[in-house]
């Protein structure tokens, strides 16, 4: 626990005398999310602790598609704040989504070659996180299918 606030003191003066903060949130440095996500999963699969791999895949898409993550009422950690995680909204249309460039836009456009919704700029960090988590997986997974066919 000393360790602890040793790290957290010394992180927020690096980062004060570097003039990027004025004060830090500890506990938005915590695994408390992350927590939260595995205890969704957890209620999703009942009383097996011990899942196969695809039993905590679909797990995992179902949260992650189908509703948003709520922890358990029973796990060790609660929410301090109203982060988002991601949801799926099917009434919203295709249309809707079109990123569109506006004059504010135009000098940077170089720097958004590939986003295609103007909701991608407004995803939260988990979200990015797990999409990166997840097309990692997808890369190595094709490196490999490609290493078997030569």
């Amino acid at each position: 626990m000393i360790l602890l606030l040793q790290n957290a003191i010394q992180m927020f003066q690096d980062l004060h005398s570097k003039g990027f903060i004025n004060s830090l949130l500890t506990y938005k440095t915590s695994q408390d999310h992350i927590e939260t996500t595995f205890s969704a999963i957890r209620s999703r699969l009942g009383y097996n602790n011990n899942p196969t791999c695809r039993q905590f895949k679909e797990a995992y898409k179902r949260i992650l598609v189908h509703s948003e993550i709520v922890g358990s009422q029973f796990g060790n950690c609660a929410l301090l704040d109203n982060t988002k995680h991601l949801t799926v909204d099917s009434s919203v249309k295709e249309k809707e989504l079109v990123f569109k460039i506006n004059d504010t836009w135009i000098p940077n456009s170089h720097l958004l070659d590939h986003d295609y919704f103007d909701s991608y700029m407004n995803i939260t960090k988990f979200v990015e996180d797990t999409s990166e988590y997840i097309a990692g997986f997808v890369v190595k997974k094709i490196l490999k299918l490609i290493a078997k066919l030569h």
